[in-house]
């Protein structure tokens, strides 16, 4: 959401537009008038009466599957109904007498075949005892597959990217945004909003700068919520596409594009619905694999702007005047007021210190912002707004909170974003709110408490679980009993634990038993998505990275991912290796221990390691001056494969020291980094100095 706050610029004050004043005054009217509906259930005044069954396609659009699901939710008021639905397709019946239940979503198997390309009208018919209650007829849409297309996932209203689960983490920012994707991707942001939106066709040289923008992004795996809302909401017919129709073609096929950020609050700017509809329908006419997005303020307006947007964005902004469970309220509201059938976007405040904003707001407020988001359905984060180096935020330390977030999200998204069903968890603390998602066996525990008092809460969990949790990014263990967690919560603050709740499936990669690497599965955390027991190599950009990916691995939860947004540059690790296979890092135990090892002439290494590239052709490489015929290259595939290379040690040094490099422009994926050694013979002691060396006469008898 755009704002213009007081900043300023080489000491020149910048003047608040009358309008924006205007804007700002009857805003702080509305949030001072629905204050005191904090505490009401979403959905009041204004909302929409929730409908008697929602029916959405398990994905939108279709491309590459070769089977969906039908996602069939029937109202709560059926609650005791013995219910089922028919699905039909024109005059083919998909599903007959298909048993549901009052308030659960239902998934009803959809053969992808059976459909044409474009559009697909599917009637739902809602049955109880034989009579039909309601019909509802949903679009499903099926396209050609395309590369760099995007995708809704309506399981957990998320967005799809390369195939994957994406949680978008990012901010606005100014048009000319130079390095500023580059800097804040070292610190987890995936994507970007700028303000680069306008009324009039841009030139050749405009376009040219915004691909060369477009395509730094892409090269450090940023993604761009897209704004053409100046025209979108001041234009309209032919002068409308006259403007966009060419940006929109320039950009629709970009690997950075992410979304098409249409209208900003339209709310506040006299747009209509058939207004905002038209522009929907223009967008999606001239790129229909990309989604579309509006920001919306006062969200009793919702119903009006809904059927003009494939994902809502919502801007609380309640400090210093609300606290911070406006967020949460906000959340709530635009979920139910779409039927929880699309995403919903939290815009974060991390502004202030002008106009009815006295102040910005505390580290550890945007950090439960933050977090109330998420546990309130939030799957996708855009801060307002980042405009170094003396814009918004003014606070550093703020900032930096951000970045931590962004981090702690990247490894938190699988979690955040799963299919599986999530345990119910309930607070002791009315001040503590808590959310669980489980993922693969572990369940994720999210907790933030909502004021500045420290409190000591007990989380029960459904299912009664006994054993331990872990406080992840804080290295600490605490007891779980009968699916309780018992812990300390610091005031303002947030939780966040792992407990392993199933069996963690097998893994059918088993590690060397010789292996002599520290963490050669990447699965030790001390810091959100670092990895740890290495050191790190970087040449020729600032802006290469590796970090965690927990999406990406071939044992365990996690991979290395490498980054190299350029030609002629490279990022990698020197991983520490153990002294033997058994040997083991003890902290905290008073004295320096040589638990590494060291080189030796003549000692055999075998190292090995998983790769896979983003890109085709990707070239990894093994380096180390101590090795015998090192470097050595490897050309990766698009497929998890194993490389191996045998050396000898040629130089002796008291620690070790190769490094696993990307050496191309890309990115890839890296694990099950090992190494074992057989040492060389044993050389034979030298003789004390001075000692003869000369082998001793053969003693010949003297004849008597």
């Amino acid at each position: 959401m755009r704002r213009e706050p007081l900043v300023f610029r080489d000491f020149h004050c910048i003047q608040i537009p009358k309008h924006i004043a205007d804007f700002a005054l009857l805003f702080i009217i509305v949030l001072f008038a629905a204050g005191s509906a904090i505490a009401a259930p979403a959905g009041g005044a204004g909302a929409p009466a929730p409908s008697l069954v929602t029916v959405l396609p398990d994905r939108a659009p279709y491309t590459s599957e070769t089977q969906g699901q039908l996602l069939v939710t029937p109202s709560d008021q059926f609650k005791g109904k013995s219910l089922s639905v028919d699905v039909l397709y024109g005059d083919k019946q998909l599903a007959k007498s298909f048993k549901v239940e009052a308030g659960v979503r239902a998934s009803i198997p959809l053969q992808m075949d059976a459909l044409a390309l474009g559009d697909n009208a599917i009637t739902c018919r809602l049955q109880c005892d034989g009579q039909e209650l309601t019909t509802t007829t949903a679009n499903v849409v099926k396209l050609a597959p395309k590369p760099n297309e995007v995708k809704i996932d309506h399981v957990t209203n998320s967005l799809i990217v390369d195939g994957r689960p994406f949680l978008p983490v990012g901010f606005y920012c100014d048009d000319n945004f130079g390095t500023l994707a580059e800097e804040e991707s070292l610190y987890g942001f995936n994507m970007i909003s700028p303000y680069w939106s306008r009324r009039t066709a841009r030139t050749p040289e405009d376009m040219a700068k915004v691909k060369d923008l477009m395509d730094r992004c892409a090269s450090v795996g940023v993604k761009v919520n897209y704004h053409l809302e100046a025209a979108c909401v001041n234009l309209k017919g032919q002068a409308l596409e006259d403007v966009i129709k060419p940006e929109i073609e320039a950009f629709r096929d970009h690997p950075a594009l992410l979304a098409w950020y249409i209208a900003d609050e339209p709310e506040y700017h006299n747009v209509t619905s058939d207004q905002l509809q038209a522009v929907y329908q223009l967008v999606k006419k001239l790129d229909p694999y990309h989604p579309i997005c509006v920001c919306i303020a006062d969200l009793k307006y919702m119903p009006r702007f809904t059927p003009s947007m494939d994902f809502i964005m919502s801007d609380a902004y309640p400090i210093p005047h609300q606290p911070v469970t406006r967020v949460a309220y906000s959340m709530d509201r635009a979920r139910q007021g779409t039927n929880n059938a699309m995403p919903v976007w939290d815009i974060p405040q991390v502004f202030g210190g002008g106009e009815f904003w006295f102040r910005e707001p505390t580290s550890k407020e945007v950090r439960v912002m933050t977090y109330l988001s998420l546990i309130h359905g939030a799957t996708g984060i855009e801060n307002f707004v980042r405009r170094p180096p003396l814009g918004n935020p003014n606070s550093i330390v703020l900032w930096n909170e951000c970045r931590n977030l962004a981090m702690e999200l990247s490894q938190l998204a699988p979690a955040i974003l799963s299919h599986e069903p999530n345990p119910k968890v309930t607070s002791d603390q009315q001040t503590v709110q808590a959310r669980a998602f489980l993922d693969r066996g572990m369940l994720y525990v999210l907790a933030a408490n909502t004021v500045n008092q420290p409190a000591t809460m007990q989380l029960k969990i459904d299912g009664g679980y006994t054993g331990k949790a872990n406080a992840i990014f804080e290295r600490r263990d605490i007891d779980v009993s009968g699916g309780v967690i018992k812990d300390m919560i610091d005031g303002m603050s947030t939780r966040i634990y792992t407990i392993p709740v199933l069996p963690i499936a097998k893994e059918e990669l088993q590690p060397n038993r010789d292996n002599i690497v520290f963490n050669y599965s990447f699965e030790e955390i001390v810091s959100p998505g670092c990895v740890s027991n290495c050191y790190g190599s970087r040449n020729g950009c600032p802006y290469a990275n590796v970090v965690l990916d927990p999406f990406e691995s071939m044992h365990g939860r996690y991979s290395a991912r490498m980054t190299v947004p350029g030609d002629n540059q490279s990022i990698g690790l020197i991983p520490t290796l153990k002294k033997t296979p058994y040997t083991e890092l003890v902290e905290l135990s008073g004295r320096i221990p040589t638990y590494w090892y060291a080189y030796k002439v003549g000692d055999k290494m075998t190292i090995s390691f998983w790769a896979k590239g983003k890109e085709p052709g990707l070239v990894a490489r093994l380096s180390d001056g101590c090795l015998d015929g090192f470097p050595k290259e490897f050309t990766l595939t698009q497929d998890w494969q194993r490389y191996e290379v045998k050396t000898t040690v040629t130089k002796k040094r008291p620690y070790p020291g190769f490094a696993l490099l990307l050496m191309s422009k890309g990115t890839a994926w890296f694990d099950m980094l090992e190494c074992t050694v057989i040492p060389a013979p044993p050389t034979p002691p030298a003789p004390p100095v001075g000692q003869n060396t000369k082998p001793a006469e053969p003693q010949v008898p003297v004849p008597e």
